[in-house]
């Protein structure tokens, strides 16, 4: 959406480092490609092979680039917002040290990715890391106190049901088996506790949606967050938007089987089911740090 709250929506194709690739979408019923984008090795766009059609006001133009990263031409800067740091695709380096210098202190604390874009991506701007392919089988247990209505019952991918909430505080829970090319199978569980401004949802089988404002508990509602998501089939895709922008994943996604109950004041919801998805990950362990690991140990 833009300044005239025009909505349009784009597709981004991206590959194994999260590079943006091909920006493309529908116009007129017919496809239109946006933004083609090819990259040297650190980054820099190839200007030979980048391509950029001529955007509409009410359409601009895509700036989330290499790995997936908000492209900043503020003062002709030209550099990457990778959260901790900001990154000079031109050279190859950050401008500013590394705050885990310390953990990575067999490379320079300016470096991109340990000197390996092809292998690597930088996470966050904090240490080379791996966008991997990460598989969860889950059950999920949420809580919530406040104004709400509906149900849902879902059994072998198929949903029935509608919710509505006002302004309710929500405390879940996930605990879940997890496949994780870089580190193997792991149990575990994590919790948070959050506030919603509002929640609709609704699904009908193997179609759904659900629209939500957020924000921690601990946290101002400045920095809320609209999450809106739509299940078609197996596939389920979530639109986080901000302040600061918004960004789009799609991720494979079955409900084994659930129910939920939102009733006046208390709302109960529980699902059993897997997800697959390519997340970031932080390299723990560098090669360099197990050869140190191994003379210290033959000393």
């Amino acid at each position: 959406m833009d300044g005239t709250n025009v909505y349009f929506t784009e597709t981004h194709l991206r590959d194994h480092l999260g590079n943006t690739r091909v920006v493309f979408g529908i116009k007129n019923n017919a496809l239109v490609v946006y933004q083609v984008s090819s990259y040297y090795p650190f980054g820099m766009n190839i200007k030979g092979l980048t391509s950029t059609s001529k955007q509409e006001s009410k359409h601009p133009a895509n700036e989330y680039l290499n790995n997936g990263k908000m492209f900043q031409d503020e003062l002709g800067l030209d550099w990457l917002d990778y959260g901790a740091r900001m990154y000079d695709a031109v050279l190859g380096r950050f401008h500013s040290v590394d705050p885990l210098a310390e953990k990575y202190n067999f490379q320079s604390p300016y470096v991109y990715a340990a000197n390996n874009p092809i292998l690597f991506i930088d996470y966050m701007g904090l240490g080379p890391g791996k966008v991997v392919p990460n598989t969860q089988f889950y059950i999920d247990v949420k809580g919530s106190f406040g104004p709400q209505i509906g149900g849902s019952v879902t059994v072998s991918g198929l949903s029935l049901g509608f919710k509505l909430q006002g302004g309710v505080v929500e405390g879940s829970r996930r605990f879940y088996l997890q496949h994780n090319l870089e580190t193997g199978w792991s149990v575990d569980t994590k919790g948070e506790t959050k506030n919603k401004n509002y929640d609709i949802s609704g699904s009908a089988f193997v179609v759904g949606g659900s629209f939500v404002e957020e924000y921690g508990i601990t946290e101002h509602p400045a920095f809320s967050e609209a999450i809106s998501e739509v299940q078609r089939l197996l596939v389920k895709e979530i639109t986080t938007k901000t302040e600061e922008g918004q960004e789009t994943e799609e991720v494979l996604n079955i409900e084994a089987g659930g129910i939920s109950i939102n009733l006046l004041l208390l709302g109960l919801e529980i699902t059993v089911g897997a997800e697959g998805r390519y997340v970031p990950t932080q390299i723990k362990e560098t090669q360099e740090e197990s050869k140190d690991d191994k003379n210290q140990e033959q000393r």
